[in-house]
């Protein structure tokens, strides 16, 4: 017990740099995670709650942070031994947050529920468009094609 509260004196340097050392990595992972949901949300997809949550977290983490950087700062002008203690122990439970804080590398790869398909009905809604009984057929055939599993590309001719 002893021997743990002296390691947060004697290694106060290490502490300090090994929080700025994960929070790098954590800066890093975030903004690619950020980067994915930013992508999902313009494709229209829903992002996870887990996901959303982690960013959440981070959030957090970063804020703390950013206040234990403040009392660094003033720190360095006003050593003192129960000061260097706090902010030793501070950076290092921050630390054991940030390497305790997983996202799954499946959930970072895919953030987000995939937007749910518009009906036909809703997308060909245009008061200008006019309904033709000859136009049932090929939008049913493309609907058709567009279900086969095996169909990569569907090539629509329009009329010159």
């Amino acid at each position: 017990l002893i021997g743990r509260q002296l390691s947060y004196l004697i290694c106060y340097n290490c502490n300090i740099e090994s929080l700025k050392d994960v929070l790098k990595k954590l800066d890093d992972k975030k903004n690619d995670v950020q980067r994915s949901v930013d992508a999902a949300k313009c494709n229209g997809g829903t992002i996870k709650d887990q996901v959303q949550s982690w960013l959440e977290e981070v959030s957090k983490i970063f804020h703390e942070a950013e206040e234990l950087q403040t009392k660094l700062n003033v720190q360095t002008w006003y050593p003192s031994l129960k000061s260097r203690y706090s902010l030793s122990r501070k950076a290092k439970k921050i630390a054991e947050r940030v390497l305790d804080l997983k996202l799954d590398e499946e959930l970072s790869n895919n953030v987000a529920n995939p937007s749910p398909l518009q009906q036909l009905g809703s997308i060909i809604s245009s008061d200008d468009f006019q309904h033709f009984e000859s136009r049932k057929d090929v939008v049913n055939d493309v609907l058709i094609a567009l279900r086969n599993e095996k169909s990569r590309i569907i090539g629509i001719q329009l009329p010159a």
